[in-house]
């Protein structure tokens, strides 16, 4: 694209739609039991990543989009572009997988034959869910074989990727891999059902590779007529390493011609190109060129020179010496011990210096684009071993045999340049005072040193020797000791001009505990929206300024049994809640564990003698995959507003009721094969309003029992995992960290304990919030089966929350009687109360200034945030009144100190109105939609005004200042596309 955002030529053909984690912890590659919180990988997990692809206006819709977009730029309206769909690893390790064709069992994947008909009815579901859409210009290619290595001693995996091929070819489609570099098997892709693969150099990952590494996948690659992977994401805008590794492939795919001569894979995280193209750095948008570029087969590597001499230990040249480098290159050095080697990469080349009679050694050199780097490399006579260049940059070694016939007296010396920073950039008129030492001298004496530039125009040498940046460009310092030069130094000269407060867009709010308006009035946001469809039950809500909250029921955990699965955030800038549940979504709670406790319960007659343990919620007969049932729901039903609701239908109302009968097993009832004694039976009672869940639940033995221990009214803490309170009406007993053990004191300290807060950190501006309560005054809520040295409530490790309802006080209940207990949940977002403000500072280069060179100093000027701690380029805060504060970080690095300040907005009650802005953004896709392709250029250059208002928007924060300037600037993009393209 052209800096107006019109296309100007492809760039790719094909995509992947890479699908490769679960939000509900169950693996889509191979499980491995050291993975923290995984686990094989089931049909719930599955059938995640199936609809994620197709979700609206993103994935598969946005590729979609913008193939139409730019096919209309470029005048080609039949444009199609390959699409390849991730299949998830059909994992042997799951034996509790899920019912995928609808026959009522269970499958366990350790059957080959179920691992195929898994194959085989998830290509053909993609399929038809891919040709339902009818999509313009994407046409399905095939799959992609998520897993990165194959394990030949897996009985039945190779087998499984045959058959996937197999089928895939039948139904005129390909199975593409991309294995890793540690994978045994990466060089035999073809052989082993693959119609492609790309091998993953793993180079920029890996900060202990060098280019070896992408050089090795080559070969592999080449010899097996496979591809390479280009991997690279937005890091190497801001840090070296990262963006020589970036480089690295792009040299490398010239240097040994896959960039012309082979299938090429790229990663690219989520957004680098995107940002690449968006940067302000003049680098950045050169590296989304030379990817364009390579993509295109006309990349042209950097390269420079390397130039020197060859001397003994008196610095005297040698004649006759040879440096090698990798490939087996020989340059010889003159009679003097002179020598220059032009045309290297752009990377660091490693050399063998050798002479007869010497004792050889290796060297190694960072080139840089069009400079010469310099040095003398000094020689000794062949008394000892190999010499190996000490360097803090990895090497490649080679083997060079010099018999050692006495202990070598003194060693050569080997100067090297060493600079006040690790980052190779001066801003303008910084002055640097370099050192020159031998890296052979174990104490690093500084050495009486004469430099000189390459380019005194960018950086030149003042008479006290030290060295001072005058303009951008770069230049090489050379250094001369005596008879010796040094090894040289390539110095980049860049403004130091981009530094940006980020934090501070959004105001902060006060915390005022339960005077929250929220927890006072739950429909802030007008009516809420419900739709069944089949078990699953939707209800949205409007939750924060830019999201809905959709609240999901259905059976769920090892029982299946029927209630409160997850929480889902939809994007929704408008005042109320929309209806439209076809709409995207993210996860905000998965299906992890229960909300509705579970028992430790038995029969008083006729057990079978198990031991205590729990039955019901998510607890099944032994914990196992395929473990017997200790509970189930006997029936659900729904009602809105008083009245059943009917499935498929979307209506609005103001209160959904949900009520569920489970029947639930003893210990010493429950069978392993599934055939346990029901002993009692409870109802729940769910009524949901806004973002309250009000829960009653009523437990009638279905024979004499008693009840050891009970929870009832607990939480899964997973998206609310920062802070816990604990309270007693409305006084704070307690606060802890969410994800450690922690409680609310003992039932004889904190008698009247009754609620807990969970929140967590930050995110975009806001943070989201978990009141759980508890009726003290009903039932088992009153605790009289509750031990007094017991909490009230406490908190896991694990990340969940329990109130402690009956616990060393047996309940024991007769047949017919019944017992309850009611509570509530509430769900709500709530601005920012604390904030983590930052300094970002970069060169103009983008590279940005290592932090733990530069030091900081932040003040804060008011008395409406306080100080929560400060910690390098961070500062947080936490707001305790209203009105604004002044954050002020001054930077000190090499010398200059720089302040910025920034304004924090605490409690301000404006909700700004999005109304105008929200018709404003409908009207620009209408535009887009219904505009003819003659306008093209005009259609673009419109998209990319409303991407920038918005991105600047959601920078800023939702002040009704900036949304107003934000609607009038869209306006007037409006205007000018309506005029260009003759529209009133």
């Amino acid at each position: 694209m052209n800096d107006k955002g019109v296309a100007e030529d492809y760039f790719f053909d094909t995509f992947l739609m890479l699908t490769a984690f679960s939000p509900y912890k169950g693996s889509l590659g191979r499980y491995y039991d050291w993975t923290a919180g995984s686990r094989p990988g089931t049909l719930q997990d599955w059938k995640w990543a199936m609809d994620r692809v197709f979700e609206k206006d993103i994935q598969l819709d946005g590729l979609e989009a913008a193939v139409e977009q730019v096919s209309g730029d470029l005048k080609d309206p039949g444009k199609k572009v390959n699409v390849y769909l991730t299949l998830p690893f059909p994992d042997p390790q799951s034996k509790d997988f899920g019912d995928f064709n609808g026959d009522g069992t269970v499958k366990n994947l350790e059957s080959l034959d179920t691992r195929k008909a898994l194959i085989r009815w998830y290509v053909d579901t993609m399929t038809a869910r891919f040709e339902q859409q009818k999509y313009k210009h994407l046409r399905l290619s095939g799959f992609y074989w998520l897993q990165k290595d194959l394990d030949m001693t897996v009985a039945g995996e190779q087998e499984s990727v045959k058959y996937a091929s197999e089928y895939l070819r039948q139904r005129g489609m390909r199975l593409g891999w991309t294995p890793w570099f540690g994978a045994r098997e990466r060089g035999n892709g073809q052989r082993l059902g693959f119609d492609f693969s790309a091998i993953q150099p793993d180079h920029y990952s890996d900060e202990n590779s060098t280019m070896a590494r992408v050089e090795e996948t080559a070969d592999i690659a080449y010899a097996n007529e496979a591809g390479v992977e280009v991997e690279f994401d937005q890091r190497m805008i801001d840090l070296p390493r990262y963006r020589q590794a970036f480089y690295n492939y792009l040299i490398t795919g010239v240097k040994k011609q896959f960039m012309n001569d082979a299938l090429i894979a790229y990663y690219q995280d989520i957004y680098a190109l995107y940002d690449l193209y968006h940067s302000e750095f003049p680098a950045a948008k050169q590296m989304y060129t030379d990817i364009y570029k390579f993509a295109q087969g006309k990349f042209t590597a950097p390269i420079g020179s390397f130039a020197g001499r060859v001397v003994d230990c008196d610095g005297n040249g040698i004649a006759g010496a040879t440096l090698t480098d990798q490939g087996g290159n020989v340059v010889a050095a003159d009679v003097y011990g002179r020598f220059e080697i032009r045309g290297l990469y752009a990377t660091q080349n490693a050399f063998v210096v050798e002479r007869p009679g010497m004792q050889g050694r290796e060297v190694t050199v960072d080139i840089r684009d069009r400079q010469t780097l310099y040095r003398d490399i000094a020689l000794q006579h062949a008394l000892g071993s190999p010499l190996k260049e000490s360097s803090e940059h990895a090497t490649v070694s080679f083997d060079v045999y010099n018999p050692a016939t006495k202990p070598q007296e003194h060693t050569a010396p080997d100067f090297t340049i060493a600079l006040p920073s690790k980052l190779a950039t001066m801003d303008i008129g910084a002055v640097w005072a370099p050192v020159v030492f031998d890296k052979n001298d174990k104490e690093r004496k500084k050495a009486d040193a004469v430099f000189t530039s390459s380019d005194p125009a960018v950086i030149e040498v003042l008479p006290e020797g030290k060295i001072r940046a005058v303009q951008a460009g770069t230049a090489v310092i050379r250094a001369q000791v005596g008879p010796f030069e040094a090894e040289a130094v390539a110095i980049e000269v860049a403004p130091w001009t981009y530094h940006r407060l980020k934090g501070a867009e959004t105001s902060l709010t006060v915390n005022k505990g339960f005077d929250n308006p929220v927890l006072r009035d739950p429909l802030q946001g007008g009516p809420q929206y419900v739709v069944k469809e089949g078990s699953t039950l939707k209800i949205a809500h409007k939750y924060n300024r830019g999201n809905d909250m959709w609240m999901v029921f259905d059976h769920a955990g090892a029982n299946k049994l029927y209630g409160m699965k997850e929480w889902r955030l939809s994007p929704n800038v408008n005042k109320d809640a929309s209806p439209d549940f076809t709409r995207s979504s993210v996860m905000l709670c998965p299906d992890v564990s229960d909300w509705i406790g579970p028992y430790i319960v038995g029969a008083n007659q006729n057990g079978n003698g198990g031991g205590q343990d729990f039955t019901g919620g998510n607890h099944n007969y032994d914990g196992g995959e395929n473990s017997s049932a200790t509970g189930r729901t006997v029936q659900y039903k729904v009602w809105v507003d008083g009245k059943e609701l009917r499935d498929g239908q979307v209506i609005s109302g103001k209160k959904v009721k949900i009520e569920v009968i489970n029947r639930i097993q003893g210990f010493n009832t429950k069978e392993q094969d599934g055939s346990g004694r029901e002993i009692l039976q409870e109802t729940v009672t769910y009524e949901v309003e806004g973002g309250q869940v009000q829960v009653h639940s009523e437990i009638q033995p279905l024979e004499d029992i008693t009840l050891y221990r009970y929870y009832g009214l607990q939480s899964v803490n997973g998206a609310w995992n920062h802070e816990i309170l604990y309270y007693a009406g409305e006084t704070e007993v307690a606060r802890s960290e969410a994800g450690k053990y922690s409680d609310s004191g003992m039932k004889s300290q904190h008698p009247d304990v009754d609620k807990y807060w969970l929140s967590p950190a930050v995110q975009d501006g806001s943070q989201h919030q978990l009141l759980v309560s508890l009726d003290r005054h009903y039932g088992l809520g009153q605790l009289q089966y509750l031990a007094d040295d017991q909490p009230v409530v406490f908190t896991q490790a694990y990340g969940k929350s329990y109130f402690l309802q009956v616990f060393n006080k047996s309940a024991v209940l007769k047949k017919g009687s019944k017992v309850a207990w009611r509570g509530q949940y509430h769900f709500f977002s709530t601005p920012a109360q604390e904030r983590t403000i930052k300094l970002l500072s970069n060169f103009g280069n983008g590279y940005a200034v290592p932090e733990e060179e530069a030091s900081y100093r932040w003040e804060v000027i008011g008395d409406a945030v306080e100080k929560v701690s400060e910690s390098g380029n961070r500062i947080r805060l936490k707001g305790v009144k209203e009105g604004t504060a002044a954050i002020k970080a001054t930077i000190t690095y090499n010398g200059k100190s720089q302040t910025y300040e920034s304004i924090v907005q605490v409690g301000d009650k404006r909700q700004a109105d999005t109304t105008e802005l929200q018709q404003l953004l409908d009207e620009v896709k209408l535009l887009l939609r219904q505009t003819g392709n003659q306008y093209n250029k005009e259609k673009g250059q419109l998209a990319e005004a409303s991407i920038h208002i918005m991105r600047k928007l959601k920078q800023e924060g939702f002040t009704q200042a900036n949304v107003e300037e934000a609607a009038d600037q869209l306006k007037e993009a409006i205007a000018i596309f309506k005029k260009a393209a003759a529209l009133k």
